[in-house]
């Protein structure tokens, strides 16, 4: 299988330092572009994700950076044969042991105290994707009837069902204040073999789009929309930092 691989981590054109940060298969990528064709082998595992740190708390470029890499690094010792539901408890504690990471290292440095970051993320694991999420960054699934999303927002919004709730509070996230934190994990169900696509986004992305427009522009653009969406979320106002990631099996 051949995987087509582009994506974009822009600062967009209001905030003052980019605290995003993408990571494609041990690609790590700021204020920048990345696009590569990738044979796939049988047994490879491969690992894809966006990582949004917080802003209004410290150190929010640190917190994604640091939080890609551990997960990289711990995603690169996975063994072989796992099934989904080993796959689950995986990240499960992957998520609780990055989330006191970034917390204890805010013990270390005050500089560094409050930090905390997302993560949304596609595995390719034994021929299988699947995906894990925590915060509001988001997986889609694109197909022809448009982007179906795979993860939910932790934010205050989704959790309370208010629409009037502020959609960029977040309940859970990795660092932060909370003691603790939590991923959602599924399998990536209806992926064709080849021409299937997936997307990753930060909110700087969705949040000013929305699904119906990014489905637009997905559609129009099947090969590689990330320039695109880029660009229609600066259109857009690109009040956030701008990150995505595109894949697809050809």
């Amino acid at each position: 299988m051949r995987l087509d691989i582009h994506a974009a981590c822009d600062r967009g054109l209001l905030r003052r330092d980019n605290e995003d940060m993408v990571l494609a298969a041990g690609r790590f990528i700021r204020d920048g572009i990345f696009d590569v064709e990738l044979e796939v082998r049988d047994g490879d595992i491969l690992f894809f994700a966006v990582a949004d740190g917080l802003g209004g708390a410290p150190a929010g470029e640190v917190a994604s950076e640091t939080a890609l890499r551990f997960f990289d690094a711990q995603v690169g010792k996975l063994a072989p044969g796992l099934g989904l539901g080993d796959l689950r408890r995986f990240f499960q504690d992957l998520t609780a042991h990055a989330h006191g990471e970034l917390r204890r290292a805010g013990d270390r440095d005050p500089r560094l105290r409050g930090m905390g970051t997302t993560l949304t993320g596609f595995l390719l694991y034994g021929g299988e994707w699947s995906w894990v999420n925590i915060g509001d960054s988001r997986a889609y699934l694109l197909g022809a009837e448009g982007p179906v999303r795979l993860s939910r927002d932790h934010s205050l919004r989704e959790a309370t069902g208010r629409p009037d709730a502020p959609s960029h509070i977040l309940v859970n996230c990795l660092g932060g204040g909370s003691p603790d934190a939590y991923c959602d994990f599924g399998a990536v169900g209806g992926l064709s073999r080849t021409g299937g696509a997936l997307l990753l986004s930060t909110d700087g992305l969705h949040d000013l789009l929305g699904d119906r427009r990014i489905g637009s522009i997905t559609a129009e653009n099947p090969l590689n929309p990330v320039p695109a969406l880029v660009a229609a979320a600066k259109e857009a106002g690109g009040r956030d930092n701008i990150s995505c990631l595109h894949l697809r099996a050809a």
